[in-house]
């Protein structure tokens, strides 16, 4: 076990040998540009398409690996407090049996059905679906503002065939930018499972 661990340490030390090092006091690149933070009054088009895609992506790794305990500690304290990671892999247990792969929302942008929105109760909804062939991924997200982030609240995710005339329309991305989208508001999936409060 020692041999390997000095193996890996050397792979990686090698990869990083030659490039420059940057010291805690030097500024980041130019052309570095983070996020505001969050803010529990507005949400900008940058910070909703991050949300639905690591979302998503915590989603997909909790179904490759049946260990739902990270999705479940990114949630708000209403989502941990509802849902133990069993609970958590019995709700999207049905994606993970179907072989759904979430995995292309990280190439892809989402194109958003309905505008988000933060309701009486304080929660950001973000609903719409991505693109995905042979089957387009729809998503129903809810996240409530907690200890300085957005933290998830309610998580509906499906999958299903796509529209015919979805290719004709037009629609915005998270990020702002127009694509093909389907129908403004598309059917929902006939199995989809929901988390909710």
């Amino acid at each position: 076990m020692v041999a390997g661990a000095s193996a890996l340490a050397i792979v990686f030390g090698a990869g990083l040998a030659g490039a420059p090092a940057q010291t805690p006091n030097q500024p980041p690149p130019a052309n570095f540009r983070s996020l505001p933070k969050p803010s529990p009054e507005k949400v900008s088009g940058p910070e909703i398409s991050m949300l639905i895609r690591t979302t998503l992506v915590a989603l997909q790794q909790a179904n490759i690996t049946g260990n739902y305990t990270v999705l479940r500690d990114l949630g708000s304290n209403s989502f941990r407090t509802l849902n133990n990671p069993v609970r958590l892999g019995n709700i999207y247990g049905k994606l993970r049996e179907a072989e759904i792969d979430l995995s292309p929302v990280v190439l892809l942008d989402p194109l958003l059905t309905k505008a988000p929105l933060i309701d009486a109760n304080q929660v950001l909804i973000i609903e719409g679906f991505f693109p995905t062939l042979p089957l387009n991924i729809f998503f129903k997200m809810g996240f409530r503002f907690e200890f300085g982030a957005w933290r998830l609240l309610t998580l509906s995710v499906g999958a299903q065939e796509p529209k015919a005339e979805a290719a004709s329309d037009t629609k915005k991305t998270a990020s702002g930018q127009k694509e093909a989208s389907g129908k403004a508001n598309p059917p929902l999936p006939k199995e989809k499972p929901v988390v909710e409060q």
